[in-house]
């Protein structure tokens, strides 16, 4: 019983130190956005930001409008391009997917501002949304 406790304990360490990455979520009315960095934020270091758009409730992205996403970032932060269009994301009808760079120049706790640009669509409707979310950074 004693080894059986011991290896799923180590079991659940290690999951623990593999999942290093933060997730934050933000709900909005039919999506959800997720933004994910795969490890901790580093003064100096490029990180790269996963941010997915999930429809929620019956809706779909609409693939055909021109999604976009718009980064806002303190001065200490640089961004390799504030402003990514369709050409920079994955879209399809079950979601959408942004991949970028932000590389923070001090230690701290930072603030990204990210406001993505999309369409959801039902059956019968399609509708333009805008919505913003800040990401939160805690840079070592």
């Amino acid at each position: 019983m004693l080894a059986r406790s011991a290896l799923i304990f180590a079991a659940l360490c290690a999951t623990a130190s593999v999942a290093a990455a933060d997730v934050q979520r933000f709900a909005g009315d039919g999506f959800v956005i997720t933004a994910t960095t795969a490890e901790p934020p580093v003064t100096g270091s490029p990180l790269a930001i996963v941010v997915d758009l999930t429809p929620t409730g019956g809706y779909k992205v609409n693939e055909e409008y021109p999604i976009s996403l718009e980064l806002t970032a303190p001065a200490d932060v640089t961004t390799a391009k504030a402003k990514l269009g369709r050409g920079d994301a994955k879209v399809a009808a079950s979601g959408a997917r942004f991949t970028f760079q932000v590389t923070p120049k001090s230690a701290g706790d930072k603030r990204v501002g990210a406001k993505l640009k999309f369409a959801l669509c039902t059956a019968t409707t399609c509708e333009p949304r805008k919505h913003a979310v800040e990401l939160r950074l805690t840079v070592r």
